[in-house]
């Protein structure tokens, strides 16, 4: 592959899966479909042309307005978008896009549900059940379908790889649901109220499904 190519398609990437965020940022806690209905102006409601779609320089185009009603459009869209595009560039920088394909979209994808959580709990204080529960799933999944993804230190004694990954990934979501149910249960101990939502206990269960311990850990601190 040409020098800086696989670079350059990682960071496009992620920049068109940043723009593909902004969407699910939108919609999702709305309750709205993410495929039936095309990008539109939240205020006027007209079709957003394809060329003002293009990541970040789109909104640099149109200077921050709807070219129909000429509203003010977010900074954070650019903003979502350009981080997409370092997100996969960081990922890519570890597990080269050409070289280990299939860990670089693992990776990617969970950052990318990372960012779409992180700015809907910040608008809304709600982690979406649609992002968490299938992220457990499908963590699960690829642990038993791609080879090396687990710890070799894990159940050595078990021959079969995959089933040692899928195993690993379980206990690891587990690790993280139990040790934030726990920090929920002594919270509500200290405080008699419930100091937090169970919204939380499955994110850190979905990080676990792609982790190890160690990280998980190192993520609850």
């Amino acid at each position: 592959m040409i020098p800086g190519f696989a670079a350059t398609l990682a960071g496009l990437l992620g920049a068109c899966v940043g723009s593909f965020l902004n969407v699910v940022i939108w919609r999702l806690p709305r309750e709205e479909s993410l495929s039936k209905q095309s990008s539109h102006c939240p205020q006027c409601g007209h079709a957003i042309r394809w060329w003002h779609n293009v990541p970040v320089l789109g909104w640099l185009m149109l200077r921050g307005r709807c070219a129909d009603c000429r509203a003010p459009i977010s900074p954070r869209y650019p903003i979502v978008e350009a981080l997409g595009a370092l997100l996969f560039l960081a990922v890519h920088a570890r597990h080269p896009l050409d070289v280990q394909t299939a860990i670089f979209a693992t990776k990617a994808c969970v950052l990318a549900a990372l960012l779409a959580v992180g700015f809907i709990d910040w608008d809304h204080r709600i982690i979406p059940d649609r992002i968490t529960k299938p992220g457990i799933a499908i963590g699960c999944l690829l642990a038993l379908v791609i080879e090396g993804w687990g710890s070799p230190g894990f159940l050595p004694e078990l021959r079969n790889r995959h089933l040692a990954g899928l195993f690993e990934a379980g206990a690891n979501a587990a690790l993280g649901a139990l040790l934030l149910l726990s920090v929920r249960w002594v919270g509500f101990l200290l405080l008699k109220k419930e100091g937090m939502g169970l919204g939380d206990v499955k994110l850190l269960a979905m990080i676990g499904a792609f982790t190890r311990w160690p990280h998980v850990l190192y993520v609850l601190f």
